[in-house]
Protein backbone atom coordinates (compact mmCIF):
# COMPACT_ATOMS: atom_id res chain seq x y z
CA UNK A 1 0.00 0.00 0.00
CA UNK A 2 1.10 3.57 -0.67
CA UNK A 3 1.95 5.75 2.09
CA UNK A 4 0.35 9.26 2.05
CA UNK A 5 2.13 11.72 3.96
CA UNK A 6 0.14 15.20 4.35
CA UNK A 7 2.06 17.38 6.27
CA UNK A 8 1.09 21.02 5.24
CA UNK A 9 -1.15 23.31 7.59
CA UNK A 10 -0.68 26.28 5.53
CA UNK A 11 -4.24 27.94 4.24
CA UNK A 12 -6.97 25.34 3.36
CA UNK A 13 -6.40 22.32 5.83
CA UNK A 14 -6.62 18.87 4.86
CA UNK A 15 -10.07 17.38 5.28
CA UNK A 16 -10.53 13.31 5.77
CA UNK A 17 -13.32 11.14 5.52
CA UNK A 18 -12.93 7.43 4.99
CA UNK A 19 -10.67 6.85 2.31
CA UNK A 20 -10.87 10.04 0.76
CA UNK A 21 -8.17 12.94 1.55
CA UNK A 22 -8.90 16.44 -0.02
CA UNK A 23 -7.47 20.22 0.32
CA UNK A 24 -9.13 23.18 -1.35
CA UNK A 25 -12.37 24.03 -2.75
CA UNK A 26 -14.01 23.35 -5.66
CA UNK A 27 -17.19 24.52 -7.32
CA UNK A 28 -19.57 21.65 -9.10
CA UNK A 29 -21.41 21.55 -12.15
CA UNK A 30 -24.35 23.52 -10.66
CA UNK A 31 -22.00 26.01 -9.37
CA UNK A 32 -22.35 25.00 -6.09
CA UNK A 33 -19.24 26.10 -3.76
CA UNK A 34 -17.87 23.03 -1.99
CA UNK A 35 -15.15 22.94 0.65
CA UNK A 36 -14.46 20.94 3.46
CA UNK A 37 -16.45 17.69 3.88
CA UNK A 38 -19.29 18.37 1.45
CA UNK A 39 -16.29 18.66 -0.97
CA UNK A 40 -14.67 15.45 0.22
CA UNK A 41 -18.13 13.43 0.13
CA UNK A 42 -18.35 13.58 -3.80
CA UNK A 43 -15.58 11.70 -4.37
CA UNK A 44 -17.36 8.76 -2.04
CA UNK A 45 -18.06 7.03 -5.28
CA UNK A 46 -14.94 6.84 -6.90
CA UNK A 47 -13.19 3.36 -7.82
CA UNK A 48 -11.32 4.32 -10.55
CA UNK A 49 -8.92 7.12 -12.63
CA UNK A 50 -11.49 7.20 -15.35
CA UNK A 51 -14.21 7.92 -12.81
CA UNK A 52 -12.33 10.62 -11.10
CA UNK A 53 -11.48 12.19 -14.49
CA UNK A 54 -15.02 12.18 -15.75
CA UNK A 55 -16.16 13.78 -12.20
CA UNK A 56 -13.49 16.32 -12.23
CA UNK A 57 -14.45 17.56 -16.11
CA UNK A 58 -16.83 20.46 -15.89
CA UNK A 59 -15.22 21.42 -12.49
CA UNK A 60 -13.60 24.43 -11.39
CA UNK A 61 -11.75 25.72 -8.13
CA UNK A 62 -8.43 24.62 -6.56
CA UNK A 63 -8.06 21.46 -4.94
CA UNK A 64 -5.89 18.50 -4.40
CA UNK A 65 -7.40 14.94 -3.81
CA UNK A 66 -6.66 11.67 -2.70
CA UNK A 67 -8.50 8.67 -2.69
CA UNK A 68 -7.13 4.63 -1.53
CA UNK A 69 -9.22 2.83 -3.98
CA UNK A 70 -8.88 -0.91 -4.27
CA UNK A 71 -5.42 -2.06 -5.94
CA UNK A 72 -3.61 1.78 -5.02
CA UNK A 73 -4.14 5.14 -4.60
CA UNK A 74 -5.76 7.97 -6.64
CA UNK A 75 -3.89 11.83 -6.73
CA UNK A 76 -5.74 14.53 -8.20
CA UNK A 77 -4.80 18.14 -8.43
CA UNK A 78 -6.49 21.19 -10.37
CA UNK A 79 -5.74 22.88 -13.36
CA UNK A 80 -3.12 25.18 -11.76
CA UNK A 81 -1.91 23.23 -9.18
CA UNK A 82 -2.98 25.38 -6.20
CA UNK A 83 -2.19 22.56 -4.09
CA UNK A 84 0.24 20.52 -5.32
CA UNK A 85 1.18 16.43 -4.34
CA UNK A 86 4.63 15.11 -5.18
CA UNK A 87 5.45 11.74 -5.21
CA UNK A 88 8.33 8.89 -5.40
CA UNK A 89 8.92 5.13 -5.47
CA UNK A 90 11.05 4.26 -2.77
CA UNK A 91 11.89 0.17 -2.14
CA UNK A 92 9.38 -0.65 -4.38
CA UNK A 93 6.54 1.32 -2.65
CA UNK A 94 4.65 4.40 -3.55
CA UNK A 95 5.03 7.33 -1.47
CA UNK A 96 2.51 10.35 -2.23
CA UNK A 97 2.88 13.84 -0.20
CA UNK A 98 2.00 17.47 -0.07
CA UNK A 99 5.66 18.00 1.26
CA UNK A 100 8.34 17.08 -0.71
CA UNK A 101 10.91 17.60 1.79
CA UNK A 102 9.00 14.80 3.64
CA UNK A 103 9.57 12.52 0.67
CA UNK A 104 13.13 13.84 0.54
CA UNK A 105 13.33 12.87 4.01
CA UNK A 106 12.19 9.13 3.53
CA UNK A 107 14.70 9.06 0.42
CA UNK A 108 17.93 10.18 2.25
CA UNK A 109 20.46 10.05 -0.54
CA UNK A 110 18.46 12.25 -2.63
CA UNK A 111 20.85 14.02 -6.01
CA UNK A 112 19.55 17.25 -7.71
CA UNK A 113 17.90 16.47 -11.38
CA UNK A 114 21.01 18.25 -13.34
CA UNK A 115 18.63 17.70 -16.73
CA UNK A 116 16.17 19.99 -15.09
CA UNK A 117 18.34 22.87 -13.97
CA UNK A 118 18.88 24.43 -17.18
CA UNK A 119 15.21 24.42 -17.47
CA UNK A 120 14.71 26.10 -14.06
CA UNK A 121 17.04 28.61 -14.49
CA UNK A 122 15.45 29.68 -18.31
CA UNK A 123 12.07 29.53 -17.53
CA UNK A 124 11.45 29.70 -13.32
CA UNK A 125 9.99 26.35 -13.17
CA UNK A 126 10.41 22.86 -14.24
CA UNK A 127 7.87 20.83 -17.07
CA UNK A 128 5.88 17.73 -16.95
CA UNK A 129 6.29 15.90 -13.60
CA UNK A 130 9.66 16.10 -12.91
CA UNK A 131 11.21 18.20 -10.29
CA UNK A 132 15.07 19.67 -9.14
CA UNK A 133 15.66 16.58 -7.60
CA UNK A 134 16.24 13.46 -9.45
CA UNK A 135 13.32 10.57 -7.81
CA UNK A 136 11.00 12.88 -6.20
CA UNK A 137 8.47 13.75 -8.72
CA UNK A 138 5.07 15.89 -8.97
CA UNK A 139 1.52 15.39 -9.80
CA UNK A 140 0.99 17.64 -12.78
CA UNK A 141 -1.36 20.63 -12.69
CA UNK A 142 -4.96 19.01 -13.49
CA UNK A 143 -3.52 15.55 -14.20
CA UNK A 144 -5.01 11.97 -12.38
CA UNK A 145 -2.39 10.08 -11.67
CA UNK A 146 -2.59 6.26 -10.06
CA UNK A 147 -0.39 4.66 -7.99
CA UNK A 148 -0.43 0.82 -8.05
CA UNK A 149 0.84 -1.73 -5.71
CA UNK A 150 3.45 -4.22 -6.70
Amino acid sequence: MAKIILTCKRGYEWVHEGNISFRGYLYDRSGSFLHSIKAARIFSDISSAGQLVKLLQGMQGAYSVIIRVSGGVLAASDPVSMFPLFYSNHQGKWIVSDSGTAICNILQHTQPNTEALPEFLSAGFVLGDETLISGLMRVRAGEVAFFGEG
